[in-house]
């Protein structure tokens, strides 16, 4: 008998996470089957490729045939590496177990893909980190909430994007509403979303390139438009369906006491009683110049199919309680 070891690790990883705090390894267990105590053992992880993680753990006793495990152990990521990969790679996270003159007792290794850093990973990850693809402070935003204060002041004779300053739920709808105005004027092309991506995920278009590039699917639309929703102090949620992504927010300054929803019944009461909006913002990139309340409909018969209902990402509750934040804010991540 020897000490042996497994690893209990992510199956995928990449920037978001390693910026919002998700480690690549959430545990090492260590079995000693010998009949004898083993001192100042040492942990070495590393990695193939080796830029993507490296930590030394140290355990200063294992007892006879006794099982531990080393929760979460600190390790040291390349940002480089993990900012700079363009494209998938099939990584090794590598676990030894060595003694004080620096023998290898036991070894082991698992498999994990490394994505890129514009691929929300769905299910295989968190799902509030979709949340890190909401980038409301880039450049290319300033425009179109200048461009939606414009129109305000066309249809109100007030500008200002005051979200919840005046405590009016009319006003805050009236700011949604020019936002997405503003969105439309950007003659953005539909794109189908790949299959199954609410729970397989997706690359991400910024929101640099889908204003520039003037194409995306329902997923980069929806991103785009909380990120707008959130520069302009509005409190949104993202909507997951199946096969489909679509956009809401508060009319008061609320978020949910959660994440994360996963009772399409919630939403509907909440939209009965007029606190939340959902629209299939979609809507922006139809040449049929849909209407501000004909989305809103057609969101809200969504919620009708619970089987097809995923999941809603509350943003403001992610930001402010889980804080995730945006995976680079200085600038975007094409």
């Amino acid at each position: 008998m020897s000490i042996t070891l497994s690893i209990d690790s992510a199956e995928k990883f990449n920037l978001s996470l390693q910026q919002n705090y998700v480690p690549i390894i959430n545990g090492i267990q260590l079995d000693n089957g010998d009949e004898l105590d083993y001192e100042n053992i040492e942990l070495k992880i590393s990695s193939e490729p080796p830029e993507l993680i490296s930590g030394t753990v140290t355990i200063s006793l294992i007892r006879a045939t006794e099982l531990r495990r080393v929760e979460n152990p600190r390790v040291r990521y390349s940002w480089t590496f993990l900012e700079s990969l363009q494209e998938r790679i099939r990584g090794i996270v590598i676990v030894e177990a060595c003694n004080v003159e620096g023998k290898v007792l036991a070894s082991t290794h698992e498999e994990i893909l490394v994505e890129p850093k514009n691929v929300w990973l769905g299910q295989a990850a968190p799902l509030e980190l979709l949340c890190a693809y909401i980038q409301p402070n880039v450049e290319a935003i300033q425009p179109i909430i200048r461009r939606a204060g414009e129109l305000l002041n066309e249809s109100t004779g007030d500008s200002a994007i005051n979200a919840y300053q005046t405590n009016n739920r009319s006003r805050v709808y009236l700011i949604a509403q020019a936002i997405y105005l503003a969105l439309r004027e950007k003659n953005i092309t539909y794109a189908r979303a790949p299959a199954s991506f609410e729970r397989l995920g997706q690359k991400i278009r910024t929101h640099t390139s889908l204003i520039d590039g003037g194409v995306g699917n329902c997923l980069d639309i929806a991103l785009l438009y909380a990120a707008c929703l959130e520069q302009a102090g509005i409190n949104s949620l993202v909507f997951l369906v199946e096969g489909h992504a679509f956009s809401g927010f508060w009319l008061e300054n609320k978020f949910l006491p959660r994440s994360l929803e996963e009772d399409a019944q919630f939403f509907r009461k909440r939209i009965e009683l007029d606190e939340i909006v959902a629209l299939d913002v979609v809507g922006v990139s139809s040449e049929q110049s849909f209407s501000f309340k004909e989305l809103v409909k057609e969101a809200k018969s969504m919620f009708d199919a619970e089987e097809k209902f995923e999941v809603a990402v509350d943003v403001k509750h992610c930001r402010e309680l889980n804080k995730i934040h945006p995976i680079n804010d200085r600038q975007d991540f094409d």
